[in-house]
């Protein structure tokens, strides 16, 4: 039997693209978890009051009801959103159109995240601590070591 390395919780730079760093620390399952609640909550009104979300200007990108597809892939957007907002404190390499530094807030993590390749780029540095445990069976260890 072999034994891996601690899995890195670490916060550090991570490049995530040519020229795209984000100082970030891995997801905990707890991070995943109430990431997902919070998704959870913010779509709710989709399905109960979609009028609800045009206050945010959502209403050009709100699926129509019954669209489950859409709905889980507003899902899967919006938790990797909310994570990102949870899980990162700086990037370096992220500017708008003219060039200049976008700030690490909502609305440019959501544009970066609509950004090819970049939500893949984000969830596999973001969920590969708890993919690790998930593989090692070790999900719900006392100890980060198993």
């Amino acid at each position: 039997m072999i034994r891996l390395a601690k899995i890195d919780r670490e916060r550090r730079p991570r490049e995530v693209a040519p020229g795209v760093t984000l100082t970030m620390r891995p997801a905990t399952s707890i991070d995943v978890e109430q990431a997902q609640g919070e998704a959870a909550r913010v779509l709710a009104p989709l399905i109960t009051a979609p009028e609800a979300l045009s206050e945010f200007g959502l209403e050009d990108i709100v699926p129509e009801t019954g669209e489950l597809e859409s709905l889980l892939g507003l899902s899967a957007y919006l938790t990797s959103a909310l994570l990102m907002e949870r899980l990162v404190v700086d990037w370096e390499g992220v500017a708008d159109e003219a060039g200049e530094a976008l700030p690490l807030d909502r609305r440019s993590i959501g544009m970066f995240l609509l950004h090819p390749g970049m939500k893949e780029a984000f969830d596999r540095e973001a969920y590969s601590a708890v993919r690790l445990e998930h593989a090692e069976g070790n999900g719900f260890a006392a100890l980060a070591t198993g």
